[in-house]
């Protein structure tokens, strides 16, 4: 039986039930906004369980984070809540990490995956990595070439941010030996990582991916100024239209951070107000009604929510 590393306890594969495969339980790590994040975070976690979520996976490995947060956390929600290893954007990682060595990263991520973060026994379960252009520099490459060594020896998955580059990332992490069916592309819908590309192209862009094994996730509902709805779902169904129905994630990657008067707001809702729904919950309030109306129905829902993050996580081989 393979069992996935959550929170409060290993859970079975088969019962981590509907999966949202990216999101951000905190994203601001000030300690002045401690008891603030914890109680937003609560009160969240409560409205995604009360609409069918239960299973996310918080892909923020930020070196600044503060574990002892989760840890309280966890015994007061009902989700499950799987947390990464890794490194997000270089811009957004200390700079004494960044001249660690590919080896150094390779033994990192592994700690975190088998023995715990930051001196704790919390341990992650899936390695996240990003990069900003196509053209990824040498310290992307470095750490992405560490995530796949360590995903050949684990079997976890590998999440990337890859608004621009998805092909780049790819051809980095299975050229270093990840498993491409372990591999899933985040926020690959974003129009403005199109590199120049039509629609149309884009879409034969993606498949391309897909077809080597990728899974590409989707999470803009709501973000018309980064992609209209209509070209998201173009996109969604193009996909399943051609039988990669099974490479297809979605959620919403919602996250909340602190103006510094303490004023709590989701991603883009200063610039955009009206982005102010998109909650933990909106993956179900909002993001499935929309497509709902473009045809998608339980089925499919089914597919993207349980079984594709299942087999995602399939071959996981961390004793838990």
């Amino acid at each position: 039986m393979i069992n996935i590393q959550t929170l409060r306890r290993a859970v079975p594969l088969d019962q981590l039930a509907q999966v949202m495969m990216h999101e951000h339980v905190f994203s601001d790590h000030r300690e002045q906004f401690r008891s603030q994040s914890l109680a937003i975070a609560r009160r969240e976690l409560q409205e995604l369980a009360d609409v069918g979520g239960r299973t996310l996976v918080d892909v923020g490995p930020d070196p600044k984070r503060h574990i002892d947060w989760y840890a309280e956390l966890a015994p007061q929600v009902k989700a499950n809540i799987i947390l990464a290893t890794g490194f997000y954007l270089q811009n957004r990682t200390p700079e004494e990490l960044w001249v660690l060595s590919c080896e150094a990263c390779v033994e990192r991520f592994s700690q975190e995956l088998m023995e715990g973060i930051t001196g704790t026994h919390i341990r992650a379960a899936v390695i996240k990595v990003a990069g900003v252009k196509a053209q990824l520099n040498d310290w992307e490459i470095k750490v992405m070439t560490a995530a796949a060594r360590v995903q050949a020896t684990t079997g976890v998955p590998i999440c990337t941010h890859a608004c621009e580059g998805a092909r780049s990332q790819f051809d980095v992490l299975t050229k270093a030996g990840a498993d491409p069916e372990r591999i899933y592309l985040s926020h690959v819908e974003a129009e403005f990582g199109w590199e120049g590309r039509t629609l149309r192209e884009e879409a034969k862009y993606l498949e391309a991916l897909a077809r080597e094994g990728a899974s590409l996730y989707f999470n803009n509902f709501g973000f018309e100024f980064d992609t209209p709805h209509e070209d998201l779902m173009y996109l969604m169904h193009y996909l399943c239209d051609r039988g990669y129905d099974s490479r297809v994630l979605f959620s919403v990657d919602a996250n909340f951070r602190f103006d510094d008067d303490g004023r709590m707001y989701w991603e883009a809702e200063r610039e955009h107000p009206e982005t102010g729904v998109r909650d933990f919950a909106y993956t179900f309030t909002g993001a499935m009604p929309l497509m709902r109306k473009w045809g998608f129905g339980d089925e499919h829902f089914h597919t993207f929510l349980v079984e594709n993050p299942q087999r995602m996580f399939s071959t996981t081989r961390i004793q838990v």
